[in-house]
């Protein structure tokens, strides 16, 4: 095979799709580019170890350098790496049961260079762990639903046993322990029976709101909130006016979007948060059921945006997350990078023994904030 015929099935495969949208990620896409020009080539078998260790040096050179290296300059809006990246090692790992340099049609696409980075994560991990943190919807269970996974329990539970777990969610309740227990109730019922003897319940916790309310688990297996003075001098303050200000210009921008798009959709306004919402939730049980109810996602994009451009022009300082969950959209005060760093601190954990694995790490994502607090595998 020639490679003007490679090149075309590179271009084929790099069209525009309402995946890639939501894909996009500025390191990852870095990568792709660079592992797809040596598949144009007829060149990643014999060349690939020499790039592997070009790309290791400006990872080296990031984590030492992160505000100077080369990689900045290439990259602007690449994160803080807090552990070396062996690319190199996760690569060959990868590649060894996946062969991807033999392929003579399929270059290496997104995912594949995601799931090296995540193992190239991994594989930093020789000190463990400390802390492990997850998003909730659409990475522990479905979006809008609740945690219903017993092998992903008996995961959980068994780590648990060696540190710290933390789930931080953008569902915002308030200090209402009841409705995280409903969200996590199977979760829960799994500690009670392998967790409870040996004490490890103790190191589970639930962070609500972002960063606004914060829960832990008893000795039978239900969570209660953890009294706000423990935990509230790690949180940067912000007012009532701020707060309300930050919620008013987003419920104007929603009533606009709405508007604009004649969506079939509702605004929903809580304490420190408000979303823009399907008037129907699709259920995981029908599997006909008509979707045209559900907000477009190019829409829920471009509502984010309306939001930070009107909060940004407004000079508001204080941290918030506006973000597109998919199905929806959810403005918080605070955002789980504030989240993640109240745990670090409340658990006195360096930032390197710390990692969160969630579903939201582009720019209109809630678990992107959380680049700049720890590492992470999306």
């Amino acid at each position: 095979m020639n490679s003007d015929m490679k090149k075309n099935i590179v271009q084929w495969n790099s069209r525009y799709s309402y995946n890639q949208l939501k894909n996009k990620d500025s390191l990852i896409m870095f990568l792709v580019e660079i592992f797809r020009s040596l598949f144009v080539s007829n060149c990643i078998d014999k060349n690939i170890d020499n790039v592997l260790l070009s790309i290791e040096e400006m990872f080296i050179d990031h984590y030492y350098n992160p505000q100077h290296s080369r990689l900045k300059y290439l990259i602007d809006d690449v994160g803080i790496f807090f552990t070396k990246l062996p690319i190199t090692k996760a690569f060959h790992t990868y590649n060894k049961k996946y062969r991807i340099t033999k392929r003579l049609y399929a270059p290496p696409t997104f995912n594949e260079v995601r799931h090296i980075l995540n193992l190239a994560q991994i594989l930093s991990l020789e000190e463990g762990l400390d802390l492990l943190t997850f998003d909730a919807d659409e990475t522990l269970y479905p979006d809008g639903h609740d945690f219903n996974d017993e092998v992903l329990a008996s995961y959980i539970s068994c780590l648990l046993k060696k540190m710290n777990i933390a789930i931080v969610t953008a569902a915002s309740y308030n200090n209402d322990a009841e409705k995280y227990q409903k969200r996590l109730e199977n979760l829960l019922k799994y500690f009670s029976k392998h967790n409870i003897k040996d004490g490890s319940y103790k190191n589970f916790y639930v962070m609500g709101g972002e960063s606004n309310y914060l829960f832990k688990c008893n000795e039978e297996a239900t969570l209660y909130s953890v009294p706000e003075n423990e935990w509230r001098h790690y949180k940067k303050f912000v007012d009532y006016d701020t707060v309300q200000e930050i919620l008013n210009i987003s419920e104007k921008c929603l009533e606009k979007v709405i508007k604009d798009f004649g969506l079939c959709a509702q605004i929903q306004r809580k304490e420190k948060s408000i979303g823009l919402v399907p008037n129907k939730i699709p259920s995981l049980n029908i599997k006909n059921e008509q979707k045209n109810y559900m907000i477009k996602y190019e829409v829920l994009e471009e509502a984010v945006i309306r939001i930070k451009k009107e909060i940004i022009k407004n000079k508001i300082t204080a941290p918030y997350c506006a973000f597109n969950g998919g199905q929806d959209l959810w403005v918080d005060v605070g955002n789980k990078a504030e989240g993640l760093l109240i745990l670090q601190k409340l658990l006195k954990i360096q930032k390197k023994k710390c990692c969160h694995i969630g579903d939201q790490f582009l720019h209109s994502g809630n678990d992107f904030p959380t680049r700049l607090d720890l590492y992470m595998c999306p």
